[in-house]
């Protein structure tokens, strides 16, 4: 991968679009019916630690994601209301 196509997927909406599809791609995964998702959390670094899944204005589903020390995503725990 080139540096300038790793310098476009970190642009804001690609990595958001990025994060959601690897969220979803999790073994396991499942999320209720959804209409929207908020990405919040940035911290010192540049990735997402929660992700809130709401259908109809409703939170159907609540996502924490952890990383290590390098940015790397260690861990994600789902909740639904």
């Amino acid at each position: 991968m080139s540096a300038q196509t790793i310098q476009g997927c970190l642009s804001t909406a690609k990595f958001r679009q990025y994060a959601l599809q690897t969220l979803e791609s999790v073994a396991g995964f499942n999320i209720p019916a959804y209409d929207s998702v908020a990405l919040s959390g940035y911290g010192a670094g540049t990735n997402p630690t929660s992700a809130v899944y709401s259908n109809k204005g409703v939170q159907v589903a609540h996502a924490t994601l952890t990383y290590d020390g390098s940015g790397n995503l260690t861990n994600i725990t789902v909740a639904t209301p």
